[in-house]
């Protein structure tokens, strides 16, 4: 008696752990099927209303989704319900500029996603029929002003979770919040930050980034920005087990004589990636700004090579 006892415990275990674990990928289990949702989902995001709400699919499963869009809104507030998934469809994002959400010209504008999740399919997007791209995201931001993402699952894009992009023409992301996300299994990077006007990154975990270089969980790089990086803070943000660097701020396309270097961190961890846990390299001369790192914990190997001119303090 005992010993079935034993054996249907062990069994009762067994089909939980396995049953929970293939509940969280839904990618596979929908890849054969031709479910579309793109245009219901494209139409809510749509609406004049100032909240839009997205419900979980009255099926129980992931809406499926072709590229989507929001562009030129004012003063919306989108609310992703628990349980919400939207999932990336499977055999398209051909574009190598395909992303799960494009944002643009947007003002007053926030995505909230608590208990939601947003996942696009990383492994198809490296197989033969897919042209090479890094640039598969799940957010692209362009051009925003006043805009928060928060509370979301961002997984297995084919580029970054967000990228912050930066139109040397037309303006950069003013005043933009990411808060309380958790960004897993991205391609290139957890968040890209090419450019940014007062960015607060706060509460978020990223890891496991993996695939093509650098890798790491946020990456700071800009493209001749004249903007740079200006009133940037990351707090209370957990950076490990990605491929590359955990931080990393990579300036080589600066310009010494324009561009605004002004980042803290704090509180922040940064352990167990594949590099440095912090780094800061390819600094031209004489590019001025300062760095705060305060009351973080980053363990294991950092780099940090700068000119005099860029001071990376622990003071505030």
């Amino acid at each position: 008696m005992k010993k079935k006892f034993f054996y249907l415990i062990v069994c009762c275990i067994f089909c939980c752990t396995f049953f929970a674990c293939k509940s969280m990928d839904f990618s596979d289990i929908y890849a054969t099927v031709e479910f579309d949702d793109t245009e219901f989902i494209q139409s809510l995001l749509d609406q004049n209303q100032t909240e839009i709400r997205i419900p979980p699919h009255p099926d129980g499963r992931p809406y499926i989704v072709r590229p989507l869009s929001v562009k030129n809104m004012e003063n919306k507030h989108f609310i992703f319900e628990i349980g919400v998934e939207i999932l990336a469809k499977k055999n398209e994002f051909h574009g190598i500029n395909d992303s799960l959400f494009d944002v643009f010209d947007c003002k007053n504008i926030t995505f909230s996603g608590y208990g939601a999740t947003l996942r696009m399919r990383k492994k198809d997007y490296t197989k033969s029929d897919y042209k090479f791209s890094e640039w598969r995201h799940i957010f692209c931001l362009y051009r925003n002003t006043n805009l928060t993402i928060e509370g979301f699952r961002l997984l297995s894009s084919g580029g970054d979770a967000i990228i912050l992009e930066d139109d040397r023409n037309y303006g950069v992301n003013k005043n933009v919040s990411l808060l309380n996300l958790t960004i897993e299994d991205n391609y290139r990077q957890g968040i890209s930050v090419i450019a940014a006007d007062t960015l607060t990154i706060e509460g978020c975990s990223i890891f496991a980034t993996n695939g093509t270089a650098p890798r790491a969980g946020i990456d700071f790089e800009p493209v001749s920005s004249k903007v740079g990086f200006k009133n940037v803070l990351v707090r209370n943000c957990t950076f490990r087990y990605n491929k590359g660097s955990g931080i990393l701020i990579y300036l080589s396309e600066t310009k010494a004589d324009e561009t605004t270097i002004d980042i803290t961190f704090e509180n922040c961890t940064s352990k167990n990636n594949g590099l440095a846990s912090f780094a800061v390299m390819q600094v031209p001369k004489n590019l001025k700004g300062t760095i705060r790192v305060i009351n973080c914990d980053f363990l294991g190997f950092q780099y940090i090579r700068v000119p005099k001119t860029l001071i990376v303090t622990d003071k505030n």
